[in-house]
């Protein structure tokens, strides 16, 4: 089944671990909305980290063609805990070019950053640093 191949799994899974990445980044530079709850006519929605951290976390039972994934993980594949990110996001401000090669003391975030600064073009970079949202 292609659905279920190593590369499908890698590749879902390095997706959602970019998605992760970016509601950290959020969260890191203060954007107090990411660790809201919403609650609409289907019940409460989970906040981004919350999703985010429940999928990763569980891919495995998700997807159990990938559990050799987590055997000995590594990089992406660490389980990541969960922080007081309601905290984070209140005593955070917007980024700047210096402050994303600080380390943050959150590794799944710390990696994410790496792997953009390291691979990510100079727009995408920029970005990091550049508020979108008002």
């Amino acid at each position: 089944d292609s659905d279920n191949s190593p590369e499908t799994l890698v590749v879902k899974y390095a997706d959602k671990f970019d998605a992760f990445g970016e509601a950290l980044h959020e969260i890191f530079a203060g954007n107090t909305v990411f660790v809201k709850n919403v609650t609409n006519e289907y019940g409460k929605i989970p906040t981004p980290f919350e999703y985010y951290l429940d999928y990763l976390n569980n891919f495995a039972k998700r997807f159990p063609a990938s559990k050799n994934l987590f055997i000995r993980p590594v990089g992406i594949f660490k389980k990541s805990k969960k922080i007081n990110f309601k905290k984070i996001a209140g005593i955070s401000k917007l980024h700047s070019s210096k402050s994303l090669t600080k380390k943050s003391g959150y590794e799944p975030y710390d990696l994410w950053k790496e792997i953009i600064l390291k691979y990510g073009g100079k727009e995408e970079i920029k970005n990091l640093t550049k508020q979108k949202e008002f």
